[in-house]
């Protein structure tokens, strides 16, 4: 894990038999914010000029919502090139701070916000085989759920 001001690039490695995998995880703890999904998430997918990762997580907002997006990704060896689709996973993390209790002040009721759903994106890392690859290897596919 490589640890920078208020965000982490972290390493997932996985061990399947005498095969391995690996997923790169890029957190960053949040700016800006939008009041609609969309401006949420579009702070987090503006994190893939930054580093390339499998995941990219972002906090700040208190939302919890995700996104996936397909990309090529480019191998090179031997003297060539091959290309192969790759699944990227964005999410805006969760919160756990509940904004309105009666009798309590909270910044999100003073600036009128809409309450959010509490706790976090779950991840789920499932072990595949790679049928496209003549060598017996496999990789790990992401999903998540809110």
């Amino acid at each position: 894990m490589q640890v920078f001001s208020g965000s982490a690039v972290i390493g997932l490695n996985f061990q399947y038999g005498r095969k391995s995998a690996s997923l790169i995880i890029y957190a960053h703890h949040g700016r800006g914010a939008s009041r609609l999904v969309g401006g949420s998430l579009n702070s987090v997918q503006q994190m893939m000029d930054i580093v390339e990762a499998d995941i990219y997580l972002q906090g700040h907002d208190h939302k919890k919502s995700v996104a996936m997006k397909s990309k090529l990704k480019v191998a090179r060896g031997n003297g060539s090139i091959t290309l192969s689709k790759k699944k990227v996973l964005m999410g805006r993390t969760g919160s756990f701070l509940l904004g309105y209790v009666d009798g309590q002040p909270s910044y999100v009721a003073r600036a009128m916000m809409a309450p959010t759903d509490l706790g976090t994106l779950k991840l789920i890392f499932t072990a595949k085989r790679d049928k496209r690859n003549r060598a017996d290897s496999f990789y790990i596919d992401i999903h998540s759920s809110l």
